[in-house]
């Protein structure tokens, strides 16, 4: 890893079960990019790629402007984002159809950083379309600190599905040397045992769960209602409704 130039440091420790182990923790930062590498098409694709990368650009700005700088520990996968929403699900009801475009985009992680906050950024772009007012109270002073509020909790608990997918090894070596917890977003979450058995469908199958009801919670009782009708719109109406 130092040869590849990464801020590096190994540190010990001692596991429940009194074994010594070591970890080697890696900083690995990337310069932003103004480029995409979008084709110069304005096929309905492209376009909805295009608006989900200006959704992540809006969101490091506002970021910037409440004082968090949003670190970019990876590139943009331009490729993997535009295979995203290709796939988006659009039948059945307006709330089946925003929580897979919230799940997908999670699980996906296409974004360098701030994947959740401009997933959920897109939620709100999507249901604006719908003309759904959402969350069901305004994102201004201590609407913003409530929407952080009831949003913690849903992100956490994604990110634990998250290292459930990717790291289930490393996760299941933990428990067999006596560690219960994962520190999640500086919270402790415990692990899953069960669920470590579970396929990988399984589990994204309950993201999609979540994010559901993470949906259907943030709206007010006419945005419920509203969320259970049939969805009447594919991604194209989506993108000239945000080309206006």
């Amino acid at each position: 890893m130092k040869n590849s130039g990464l801020e590096t440091c190994q540190i010990e420790l001692m596991s429940p079960k009194m074994n010594k182990l070591f970890a080697v923790l890696a900083k690995h930062d990337v310069s932003p990019t103004r480029r995409t590498g979008i084709p110069r098409s304005h096929t309905t694709d492209w376009e909805a790629t295009r608006m989900c990368i200006e959704a992540f650009r809006r969101t490091v700005v506002a970021a910037g402007r409440a004082g968090t700088t949003v670190r970019w520990y990876k590139g943009l996968d331009v490729a993997t984002l535009h295979r995203c929403v290709t796939s988006f699900n659009w039948g059945g009801t307006l709330l089946e159809v925003t929580a897979d475009i919230l799940s997908s985009i999670i699980v996906a992680h296409p974004f360098p950083n701030a994947n959740h906050r401009t997933a959920i950024s897109l939620v709100r772009l999507y249901l604006g379309s719908q003309e759904i007012p959402w969350p069901s109270f305004e994102l201004r002073g201590r609407g913003i600190k409530r929407f952080v509020a009831l949003s913690t909790p849903f992100i956490v608990r994604s990110k634990y599905l998250l290292q459930t997918l990717r790291h289930r090894r490393m996760i299941l070596l933990a428990v067999e040397e006596g560690f219960t917890h994962l520190s999640i977003a500086e919270e402790q979450v415990e692990i899953d045992i069960a669920g470590l058995r579970m396929k990988d469908s399984s589990i994204r199958r309950r993201h999609l769960a979540l994010s559901k009801q993470f949906v259907d919670t943030l709206a007010n009782e006419d945005g419920q209602r509203a969320l259970r009708k049939p969805s009447r719109s594919r991604l194209r109406e989506w993108v000239l409704w945000y080309g206006r």
